[in-house]
């Protein structure tokens, strides 16, 4: 993230994110504040086959952390700021985005309302990505936790609305509240993800079989000799359980049972 932000001349300031096994997101989960399996929180029935039918640790992680940056910027005097998560990478194109960005009469017209404002800025690597046109804004919804930016009021607005933890944050940014102030999505993307996208690093929400392929790869070509040989192997066999205990707790979606 340094070498990604001083590439293109990015002020920025690092925060702490919550871990899954931290006592805020052990407290929060115990509270009512969090919704409980049964039903699935995704489609509210007993029985289904949605992914991730019960919000984990992770995930309530994933909120506080996003919510502690609201909290920054709902006391900050600038009148956008820039939000990105830690496994982001900036596509080539991305100059000619930011330069539309820095000349659009629409969106300073909105910043400068002070009214909330959201700018989604990047989201998983997809067909958007390979736009090669010229760089435009529109409302189009898209998962941009990746890469976002707010301005006060609407990190205010986010945190007033937020009654019930009862979806993903990315839903509730992007989908629900982000409708009810002023939005602008950019095209194409300015990032993409690292970990859910492209599986180079590992992601702390949802393990990936993409990030054990990763190491398998590398594996291929470590010399047997290597001490990093014997480091991928225990690496990748601690990323395959992550997986197998995703995919059973998946499957019996209860809290209690929750294991790393």
């Amino acid at each position: 993230m340094n070498a990604e932000f001083a590439r293109h001349e990015i002020e920025f300031n690092f925060v702490n994110a919550y871990d899954w096994d931290s006592v805020e997101v052990n407290d929060l989960i115990k509270s009512e504040f969090v919704v409980k399996y049964p039903p699935c929180f995704r489609c509210g029935q007993l029985n289904c086959a949605c992914e991730n039918k019960s919000i984990f640790p992770p995930q309530i992680g994933n909120w506080l952390s996003h919510m502690k940056v609201w909290g920054l910027i709902a006391d900050s005097n600038d009148p956008l700021t820039l939000v990105c998560e830690d496994d982001i990478v900036f596509i080539d194109s991305c100059q000619k985005t930011l330069e539309m960005l820095n000349s659009d009469v629409n969106l300073q017209k909105a910043i400068d309302s002070k009214e909330p404002l959201l700018l989604r800025l990047g989201w998983a690597l997809c067909g958007d990505h390979d736009y090669a046109g010229v760089p435009y804004l529109n409302s189009e919804i898209r998962m941009s936790n990746p890469c976002y930016a707010i301005s006060p009021s609407m990190a205010t607005l986010l945190l007033s609305s937020l009654n019930q933890i009862n979806t993903t944050s990315d839903i509730y940014l992007h989908r629900i509240i982000g409708s009810k102030g002023l939005s602008f999505t950019v095209f194409p993307p300015l990032v993409h993800d690292l970990s859910w996208s492209t599986g180079e690093f590992p992601s702390e929400i949802r393990p990936k079989e993409k990030y054990v392929a990763t190491l398998r790869q590398e594996l291929e070509y470590t010399n047997l000799k290597d001490p990093r040989y014997a480091e991928l192997v225990k690496e990748i066999k601690h990323e395959e359980d992550r997986v197998s205990r995703y995919e059973e707790f998946n499957k019996h979606p209860v809290l209690d049972h929750w294991k790393p």
